[in-house]
């Protein structure tokens, strides 16, 4: 069973994890930035203080982010 949820962006480690806010405010640190291109995007625009959304598929008990978009509001 496939599942996709959207998750905001609020914070990258130095190990690669991505801290993430669903819409009722839990976070959680457990997924890892995608290696190549994509997690290139998504580190560069959040270091330039763009608000990101995720999209996370989550299938087979394993969960990756396939893309992001900004949100309406940056954070700088």
């Amino acid at each position: 069973m496939k599942e996709i949820f959207f998750l905001q962006l609020i914070d990258l480690d130095s190990d690669g994890y991505a801290s993430l806010m669903d819409d009722t405010g839990e976070i959680r640190s457990d997924i890892k930035v995608p290696e190549g291109e994509l997690g290139q995007e998504i580190r560069t625009r959040f270091e330039n203080g763009d608000a990101l959304k995720v999209t996370v598929l989550q299938s087979l008990g394993e969960e990756a982010i396939m893309s992001y978009k900004p949100e309406q509001e940056s954070r700088k």
